[in-house]
């Protein structure tokens, strides 16, 4: 038996296994629930998350592959306080949002649907990827990168001059949203009535061309000085975009470029493992910092009483407050039979978008910046729409529960609806990068859409959509230029 075929053979098994794994998860659905259940779907959900990790592995999928990272942000993100409360380190996976000073528990039946919802969405998004890897098993993943095509070099061009044209104004605009975090405080970001914390025009499209240019470039596969000097920029402007408080977008940004190295033929040793976990373990520090000094500024960086902090506290501090979205599945499962038209909340990242643009404000169609209540009358941002109904007053002074693939899809069809999301979310996004991480136009967009994907389990998972819309027209105004070009060229020699 070839090797391909081997393979196609244990994707099968696993297939089967994880078919029967759902069957007895809709069995174990249909229970009454009681204490005894919920303990044991804690320790159930863990393994089910720990076998969702080995199994790729054992089937030689790269450990930079993104359902693999994808898996990670998933853990940090949604199992984070599960683990925490299994093996006793903290009891507080039931707890009641915090940041509304609601120190209580969710109800038996609400921990009960909170645990089945994260094993489903778990069983069908491997199931989702299974798919990808059984489809693709010897179509794609074997396929190199192919030669520059002169489309290739003329958008490696294009890119590296957008690049480095916008590269002071970019830095311009990092450091001016540093600077406003740091006098105005964290909060204060969501309660701008602006788009962005800076005003100036320029500066604020230099952030977008700058990078688009960037990605442009990195995406034709180059290599040479300017190559290195192109990912030693992406990196340090990373880092920069700590300064802002925003460590869950740095860090799913992070985990989009790691892809792309691992797109480009990067594979992990035993050397290259412990040199991530020791940057890991030096981003989770430098995250706990950013967390002390993005509400007060520098000022909560003094205080003698964070100073002595032991590492595995501060470890366990950052893992539970990234597991804070496990709170929005109770919460969303509380009200849920409180919305009606939960799909327009589901679909919300999508038309919501559409609407923020000054045409749609000049018919009064748009919706207000900023954490108001218009926003949440006028929106269908769960997020926004939950944080309200859980505690007014706390949501109008910048603070919120923040949103979640699970919680989204429940609100969109209830335990089925987190079926079906967690399958297609995964499955879809996968199919995309096998079929297409070889080409220009493909390795574009997964900069975009990567970040959006690891983020997905504390974030609205369809804002996979709206963030890929500017770059799909940059690449259809780039294919309608070149395509133009080749015509006045062919038109022109044909006259000769």
């Amino acid at each position: 038996m070839s090797s391909g075929n081997s393979k196609r053979y244990r994707i099968k098994l696993f297939l089967l296994f994880y078919l029967i794994l759902i069957f007895i998860q809709f069995v174990i659905w249909i229970q009454c629930p009681d204490e005894d259940i919920i303990s044991f779907l804690k320790y159930y959900a863990c393994a089910i998350y720990i076998v969702g990790i080995i199994i790729p592995l054992l089937l030689g999928i790269n450990i930079v592959h993104p359902y693999i990272l994808y898996l990670l942000a998933f853990g940090v993100f949604m199992m984070s306080r599960v683990f925490l409360d299994t093996f006793g380190v903290e009891n507080a996976f039931f707890d009641v949002s915090t940041w509304a000073n609601d120190w209580s528990f969710f109800s038996q039946p609400i921990q009960f649907e909170m645990l089945n919802a994260l094993i489903f969405f778990l069983l069908f998004a491997s199931l989702g990827a299974l798919s990808v890897f059984y489809l693709s098993s010897g179509l794609y993943e074997n396929r190199g990168i192919k030669e520059a095509t002169p489309i290739m070099l003329v958008v490696r061009r294009l890119g590296f001059a957008l690049f480095i044209a916008f590269t002071i104004p970019y830095l311009i605009y990092l450091y001016q949203a540093v600077k406003y975090v740091m006098e105005n405080g964290y909060l204060a970001v969501y309660l701008n009535e602006s788009a962005t914390s800076v005003t100036n025009p320029f500066l604020r499209i230099s952030d977008d061309f700058c990078i688009a240019g960037l990605f442009l470039y990195l995406s034709t596969f180059p290599s040479g000085k300017k190559y290195k000097f192109a990912i030693i920029f992406y990196i340090f402007t990373l880092l920069i975009m700590l300064g802002t408080g925003g460590r869950t977008a740095t860090f799913t940004q992070i985990f989009a470029f790691i892809v792309y190295l691992g797109l480009r033929g990067l594979r992990i040793d035993k050397r290259r493992i412990i040199y991530f976990s020791l940057t890991v373990c030096g981003l989770i520090y430098t995250a706990q910092i950013v967390n002390d000094f993005r509400d007060k500024g520098f000022e909560g960086l003094v205080s003698d009483s964070e100073s002595d902090i032991p590492i595995a506290q501060l470890v366990q501090t950052f893992f539970w407050q990234q597991g804070t979205s496990i709170q929005t599945i109770g919460r969303t499962i509380e009200h849920a039979d409180d919305v009606t038209n939960g799909w327009l909340y589901f679909y919300g990242p999508i038309t919501d978008n559409l609407r923020k643009n000054p045409v749609a404000e000049s018919l009064n169609f748009g919706i207000p910046q900023g954490q108001v209540a218009e926003t949440v009358r006028k929106s269908y941002s769960w997020s926004d729409k939950l944080s309200y109904m859980v505690a007014p007053k706390y949501y109008l002074s910048g603070h919120g529960m923040g949103s979640s693939a699970i919680a989204e899809s429940y609100i969109f069809g209830g335990m089925f609806g987190v079926m079906f999301v967690g399958y297609m979310l995964v499955f879809c996004v996968i199919f995309f990068v096998e079929k297409y991480k070889k080409t220009y136009t493909g390795v574009f967009l997964l900069f975009f859409m990567l970040p959006a994907f690891f983020i997905s389990p504390r974030s609205a998972p369809m804002n996979i959509v709206p963030v890929l819309f500017r770059p799909l027209f940059m690449l259809f105004f780039i294919q309608l230029l070149f395509y133009l070009k080749q015509r006045y060229i062919l038109f022109s020699m044909n006259k000769l």
